[in-house]
């Protein structure tokens, strides 16, 4: 009880930052531009719904050894956007984000302005930070283009580790919370994952990169699960018909159902993926092909 009326009274994170633009809406937080009071430093300050804050809490207590409120400001790379403090203004969840001021991969995806040579930056990018994190003992578990910021020449960060786990404890236990379409089969299936997980999303980000659509377009929810789970997606080619046999090879092996069929690591893939040639022109060049 004590502890609980000390929080109340001390003041929070927040008091701390000025809002400087309205919130952006996600489905488990906020992020709002913000500026440092005293460093009139740029910042991102991410508020966790009340949906989001119960699976940190989750997350927290099943999945990590600490808090991720502890384990965020430790870590420091330059594919991962740095976290200046994290932990609660009153019973909110707070997290403060150094303000990477660029265009999400998501919007270059929608907006069709990702060139071969930037797509190789990013994914060598986003590779690097996820293997950052493996080697420090943790599974993103989260990545999807709409967290990751790209800046001038591919410069990228990962924006978002609120999903981050324990690679331990990942691996023995599973949990389909918060799956999406970058999901790898085994987290839909409640299956503990590895390593190879975050293989599937970076795979299913380039897949999407180069032909224009998801590996299952035109679905949502239980259905997109179910055909993650249990179909085969068209290969590249069928979809850019300036993808060659290698590059369709390397690909098509990250996106595998199986885990044991798919690169055995972020490393594999990466040393892969660098030697294969890009196809001049990225997004579909044949008719749509929504089947899959």
């Amino acid at each position: 009880m004590l502890e609980g009326i000390k929080k109340l009274l001390t003041p929070g994170i927040l008091s701390r930052y000025s809002r400087q633009g309205g919130p952006v809406g996600h489905p488990l937080y906020t992020l709002t531009p913000g500026q440092c009071r005293k460093t009139l430093r740029p910042v991102l300050i991410k508020t966790y719904t009340e949906e989001g804050a119960q699976i940190e809490d989750k997350f927290d207590r099943a999945y990590r050894a600490r808090a991720l409120s502890e384990i965020l400001p430790e870590l420091r790379h330059d594919a991962l956007a740095r976290t200046v403090e994290a932990g609660f203004d009153g019973h909110r969840r707070v997290e403060i984000l150094e303000d990477f001021r660029a265009p999400t991969l998501r919007e270059l995806l929608d907006s069709h302005k990702l060139t071969p040579e930037t797509l190789r930056r990013v994914v060598e990018g986003l590779g690097a930070g996820l293997e950052y994190l493996h080697e420090n003992g943790y599974i993103h578990r989260g990545l999807r283009p709409q967290a990751a910021a790209v800046g001038e020449g591919g410069q990228v960060r990962i924006m978002d580790l609120s999903l981050l786990m324990d690679t331990g404890m990942a691996r023995r236990a599973g949990t389909v919370t918060a799956v999406g379409p970058y999901s790898a089969p085994e987290i839909i299936r409640r299956h503990p994952i590895d390593e190879r997980s975050d293989v599937f999303s970076l795979g299913a980000i380039i897949y999407e990169a180069i032909c224009g659509a998801p590996l299952f377009p035109n679905t949502g929810g239980f259905e997109r699960m179910v055909r993650v789970m249990n179909s085969k997606p068209l290969e590249l080619s069928a979809r850019n018909a300036h993808v060659g046999d290698e590059l369709e090879s390397v690909v098509m092996r990250a996106v595998a159902k199986d885990p044991h069929e798919r690169y055995g690591s972020v490393a594999e893939l990466l040393e892969a993926f660098s030697s294969v040639e890009l196809p001049e022109r990225l997004g579909s060049h044949h008719s749509p092909a929504f089947a899959a």
